[in-house]
């Protein structure tokens, strides 16, 4: 599960900040910085509501598996 973002859509309101701080942040330039890499299992639903609970909808969700192989 990783996190996507559309910077087109966002606004930097920080409500994915707000809901899990451990994994987004608002930076300097009003644009969200999203999780880098996988999410843990046993954080999958907080990052769920926090993407969720965008008001732009900027985030989404993959489930799609990487291969870090290259």
């Amino acid at each position: 599960m990783k996190v996507v973002v559309n910077f087109d859509r966002c606004m930097g309101n920080g409500v994915c900040e707000a809901v899990a701080p451990q994994y987004f942040s608002v930076g300097d330039d009003g644009v969200v910085i999203p999780p880098e890499g996988e999410i843990p299992p046993r954080d999958a639903d907080l990052v769920r509501d926090a993407v969720e609970s965008c008001p732009a909808k900027a985030l989404a969700i993959s489930e799609e598996e990487t291969d870090d192989k290259g």
